[in-house]
């Protein structure tokens, strides 16, 4: 009967010695995967900063870009305006340009018509 008593203290021993072994193993798995995870953490973290960063600066640009974008439809705004005088002036001054050729015109006929009264009254003048 000790001999079974020694057997099954030896046994309990061996199933004890394992059992701390396979806590050390899986203690020793659990800290690898913390020490991971921390450095996965980290990475996330650093890329979280740069994508605030990045945000950032792509809403000045947009803010800046806005700008110019609103300065440029103004300048646009600005040279239609510019473009609708001009072309008013050129119209007015085509205008002008047609009603002093048929003043001409008229004039050519006129002094062409009292020439051609002169000439016919020297004519008959004997």
């Amino acid at each position: 009967m000790l001999a079974e008593v020694d057997r099954a203290r030896q046994t309990a021993k061996a199933l004890e010695s394992e059992l701390a072994r396979e806590q050390q193993r899986r203690v020793k798995g659990e800290e690898a995967a913390a020490k991971r995870l921390e450095g996965e953490l980290e990475k996330l973290h650093q890329v979280r900063e740069a994508a605030r960063h990045a945000e950032a600066g792509l809403r000045e640009q947009l803010a800046a870009q806005g700008i110019e974008l609103a300065q440029a439809r103004t300048q646009a705004e600005a040279l239609g305006a510019s473009v609708e005088a001009l072309q008013g002036r050129i119209d007015d001054e085509k205008a002008s340009h047609e009603q002093t050729r048929r003043m001409l015109a008229e004039a050519l006929i006129s002094k062409s018509a009292a020439k051609t009264d002169t000439s016919v009254r020297r004519r008959r003048k004997p």
